[in-house]
């Protein structure tokens, strides 16, 4: 078994619409994947009176989001993760 923890990234800039990251903490058995725990960490949209818009309406805004959980919370998340992923 194998430890696999990488960062996923959809979009080129983190401060323009539809960019989205995300860490992927995931168990590799003879290079194939097990399972895997995705914790979104960043996204940026763009939103027109609170609600997300694809189109660039006059007073829309961008604006990013970045994960509520504290570092503590992620840690214990992946920690649980694994611990389960090695009792099976």
């Amino acid at each position: 078994m194998e430890l696999s923890v990488g960062v996923i990234r959809e979009g080129e800039n983190p401060f323009q619409p539809g960019y989205h990251a995300t860490i992927h903490v995931g168990i590799l058995e003879k290079d194939e994947f097990l399972d895997g725990l995705f914790i979104p960490v960043w996204h940026c949209v763009r939103t027109f009176w609170g609600i997300r818009s694809s189109r660039k309406l006059p007073g829309s805004k961008i604006t990013g989001e970045l994960v509520e959980e504290t570092e503590e919370e992620i840690t214990k998340e992946v920690v649980g993760y694994l611990e389960m992923q090695l009792e099976d």
